[in-house]
C-alpha cells in the first residue's frame, strides 16, 4: 500500500569525506491528506559526528494508499529546493547513458526479501489504479 513518491538530496559538503563517522537524524517534514491516500515526507540531516558539519540533507516522500481522508491539509508548505520547479535546459544533454537491467532483476530482488508485487508482476504494475496515482 506504499508507493515511493519523490526523493531529494542536497550535498552540503563537497568533496564528500571518504573517511568519517556520520550521524543521521530524521524528522517528519509533512503529512498531507490526499483524499484516498496520505503523503508523508521525511527529512534527514547527515552530519560528521566529530565536527557537527552537515554533509547531506535528504527528503523522501511516500504515498500510503488507503490512509487519506483524515482531514489534514492537502497541500504542503514550500520546502525550498526540494519543491522547486526543475525546468530542464533547452539544449542537448551533456551525456546519455543507457543501461538495461537483466531480465531476472525483479526475481533477484524477490529473493532478497522484496515482497512488493509491483516489482515482479507485470499485470500488477500496469493496474489502472497505479496509472491514476502517477
Amino acid at each position: 500500500m506504499l508507493l515511493h513518491g519523490e526523493q531529494f538530496l542536497e550535498i552540503k559538503k563537497f568533496p564528500i569525506p571518504t573517511s568519517a563517522t556520520l550521524v543521521t537524524e530524521a524528522r517528519v517534514v509533512d503529512i498531507l491528506d490526499k483524499g484516498k491516500a496520505a503523503s508523508v515526507t521525511i527529512g534527514t540531516t547527515t552530519k560528521d559526528k566529530s565536527s557537527g558539519e552537515v554533509i547531506f540533507e535528504n527528503q523522501a516522500t511516500v504515498f500510503i494508499r488507503g490512509s487519506g481522508g483524515f482531514g489534514g491539509p492537502s497541500k504542503g508548505a514550500d520546502r525550498g529546493a526540494a519543491t522547486a520547479v526543475n525546468t530542464p535546459p533547452s539544449r542537448a544533454p551533456d551525456a546519455v547513458v543507457e543501461e538495461k537491467t537483466s531480465d531476472d532483476q525483479a526475481a533477484l530482488y524477490r529473493l532478497s526479501g522484496d515482497r512488493n508485487p509491483l516489482h515482479i508482476d507485470p499485470e500488477f504494475s500496469y493496474s489502472p489504479f497505479l496509472l491514476l496515482m502517477t
